[in-house]
């Protein structure tokens, strides 16, 4: 199953499997450790739903909605 990262629910995991962006953004989130291939866990969702606050290789991250929706995610559990 395929889901963008802004749909996982609080405690979802998923692989990333793309990044849709190939402009400063994808640099800035690939320099976090963003990559395809890397294992996602959502955190904590805000009260309001924006930031989410995911961890990626053992580091906790917050993205707003709009930049957790280019982020792919696959083999969600």
């Amino acid at each position: 199953m395929t889901k963008r990262l802004d749909k996982l629910l609080k405690g979802e995991k998923g692989i990333i499997s793309g990044i849709e962006d190939h402009g400063a953004f994808n640099r800035r989130i690939r320099a976090m450790g963003i990559i395809p291939g890397s294992e996602v866990i959502v955190k904590e969702i805000a009260p309001l739903g924006d930031p989410i606050n995911i961890i990626v290789k053992g580091l906790s991250i917050a993205l707003r909605n709009k930049e957790a929706q280019k982020i792919i995610v696959h083999g969600v559990f």
